[in-house]
């Protein structure tokens, strides 16, 4: 049972820290937003939209910016919109951790630690929204809300292509369970935001431009072989003597293959009965995704490219790290002073 002052206590102190680090950081700059998400949400409310984009913003996926598109109806500004839906991204993984950890020290280091999962839930970011959309799936696939779970990561996937490793996770799960049905409901409920996509894209683009965001985060990226592209940065940054980007990425790039070894590793359920297969299964897919073809360079970006899968292995991994709770209080610490 999960007192209650403990957790408005841990819930305000939560949103207390975000907030502060929003306003040192952020506040007053132009730098509110990882990416240009307002500027596409703003230009679906123009008659031209594709006159109101840059060539390298149509590499977005267009998730996100149709959230903030939606909400800017009910807050009036798309800048508030995107800021509201990070905080509800923010509060989505800090109560879904309570819920599946009963512990309210551990859901707000989940959301501190490390630093860049601090810094992207305090702005307007696709890893916020897309780490709470595994969070909330998780919870509806464990609860046997196969088809709905199916639904949001359909959306996910429009957010961050990464979201499909969740849904063929699921699709390999109720295959070993039989459950065929349920299986190709879900594959149609999943395909729905991918098609509605498809259609976008078409529709502003041509047959030519179906696949745009693929075709051009490639040319904007510069998409390499990501290990060849990692070993060039490493090169890079030790000849040009950079060596806070060096330290910062492979700590990222450690830290993720830690936990991620550690989760392979485990042999018990994770958080909920039979829920090894999933959580394996959409690790593997996700580590295989993201180490494939990547941007240029690939060092600076891995630690966003990463916590997507992180903080959700952070979650699944809970029983193993409470036991360190030193550790925990060590790298929270270490995490908040990254900013000052």
């Amino acid at each position: 049972m999960i007192k209650a002052k403990k957790l408005y206590f841990y819930l305000l102190l939560t949103i207390l820290l975000h907030g502060c680090l929003f306003f040192y950081k952020y506040y007053q700059t132009a730098n509110i937003q990882q990416d240009n998400y307002v500027g596409y949400a703003k230009a679906f409310k123009t008659e031209s939209f594709i006159s109101n984009i840059s060539e390298d913003d149509s590499r977005l996926f267009p998730g996100l910016p149709l959230l903030i598109y939606i909400f800017n109806f009910l807050t009036g500004s798309e800048n508030t919109a995107g800021l509201f839906l990070s905080f509800l991204s923010l509060l989505t993984i800090f109560l879904f951790s309570v819920h599946f950890t009963k512990n309210t020290f551990y859901a707000f280091w989940i959301t501190v630690f490390p630093p860049i999962i601090f810094e992207q839930t305090s702005k307007i970011s696709t890893e916020a929204i897309t780490i709470a959309l595994f969070i909330i799936s998780y919870y509806l696939i464990i609860n046997k809300k196969y088809r709905f779970s199916a639904l949001l990561l359909g959306f996910a996937s429009i957010v961050r292509l990464i979201s499909i490793s969740m849904f063929i996770g699921l699709l390999i799960l109720l295959f070993r369970r039989k459950k065929y049905i349920l299986l190709v409901q879900s594959s149609v409920f999943y395909m729905l935001f991918p098609l509605f996509m498809l259609v976008f894209n078409f529709f502003h683009w041509g047959w030519g431009g179906i696949f745009r965001q693929i075709t051009m985060n490639q040319i904007v990226g510069r998409g390499t072989l990501t290990p060849v592209q990692l070993i060039n940065d490493i090169l890079r940054t030790i000849s040009w003597k950079q060596p806070q980007i060096l330290i910062s990425g492979m700590v990222n790039i450690i830290l993720f293959f830690s936990v991620f070894y550690s989760c392979i590793r485990y042999k018990n359920d994770f958080l909920n009965s039979g829920d090894q297969l999933l959580v394996k299964v959409w690790a593997i897919l996700s580590l295989i995704l993201v180490f494939s073809i990547g941007p240029t360079p690939f060092l600076e970006e891995a630690s966003r490219y990463l916590i997507v899968i992180t903080t959700p292995l952070l979650l699944f991994m809970f029983q193993r790290l409470l036991k360190h709770k030193r550790l925990l209080i060590g790298s929270l610490i270490l995490s908040i002073f990254a900013f000052i």
